[in-house]
């Protein structure tokens, strides 16, 4: 019996409890949900270093523990990666790799109303193969929260640990322990 397993991918710089209330609409629909933080972004975004980023992931999600589905956090990205410096890492990649690698699994790849836009959906590098061997899961954006807000919000030294409905305690405290967006 194959599991139903979800992929959210996104750049996490940093992730916000927008991020995880995506994961929190999903819940229980996928046996697991694999976080997978971007490592060569597809659009070209300039990214705070990836252990960082993954670091704070990781805090994140280890502080939850109300869900039903398994979380696993993945540098799936970096290892893709490796393979062919000179390129972005794409969403087909990363679900051609985990495809491979798990062999048996149903994968489905989670993303956020933003990005299915068909605007910007046609941007993603074989948005219809995704769409056909493994499909889409589109969440709601319920929290209004961005990386960008609170990257703006540190810059201007507006954001503190009582900003609870932005983004994580632990994820506060890696930004102010590595100056991050400064």
């Amino acid at each position: 019996m194959k599991d139903k397993i979800g992929v959210y991918g996104s750049a996490f710089d940093p992730i916000h409890l927008g991020h995880i209330d995506c994961l929190r609409q999903v819940d229980g629909q996928y046996h697991t949900i694999i976080i997978v933080p971007s490592y060569k972004h597809a659009f070209g975004k300039d990214m705070t270093p990836f252990d960082l980023r993954l670091s704070m992931v990781e805090t994140a999600i280890n502080s939850i523990s109300d869900f039903k589905s398994t979380l696993l956090i993945s540098d799936v990205e970096r290892k893709i990666a490796q393979d062919n410096v000179e390129k972005p890492v794409y969403t087909y990649d990363v679900l051609h790799y985990l495809e491979k690698e798990l062999r048996n699994d149903q994968l489905e790849f989670i993303m956020g109303p933003d990005n299915a836009e068909p605007k910007q959906w046609g941007k993603f590098y074989k948005a219809d193969e995704i769409l056909s061997r493994w499909g889409i899961k589109v969440v709601e954006q319920r929290k209004k929260v961005r990386s960008s807000l609170v990257r703006a919000m540190v810059k201007e030294g507006n954001l503190s640990n009582n900003d609870e409905n932005l983004i994580p305690l632990s994820v506060f405290k890696a930004i102010k322990k590595h100056c991050l967006y400064l």
